[in-house]
């Protein structure tokens, strides 16, 4: 019996979009820019079983009104909290 779980791009959006507000909730930026996006997709196929695998790598500048630096905070906290693919943080 195979069991396979297909995430669709509506589903990833609505990760990302769920986990944004979460950022915004905690750091209250001013701006969150996104500027660049890379998505990777392998196909694997054999006798056994098929399976389609998609990465994605989203690249966020975030604007706060904070002089200190908080770009590791941030980062840690898109490390521990996003698991739907990579997304690297400038602030």
């Amino acid at each position: 019996m195979e069991i396979q779980l297909k995430n669709t791009d509506q589903d990833r959006k609505a990760h990302l979009n769920a986990f944004l507000q979460l950022l915004v909730e905690r750091f209250q930026p001013t701006r969150i820019i996104s500027f660049g996006k890379l998505s990777l997709q392998n196909k694997l196929k054999g006798c056994f079983a098929s399976k389609k695998i998609v990465e994605q790598h989203f690249c966020l500048l975030i604007c706060t009104e904070s002089c200190t630096r908080v770009d590791y905070e941030i980062q840690e906290f898109v490390n521990n909290h996003y698991q739907n693919g990579q997304i690297t943080i400038i602030a």
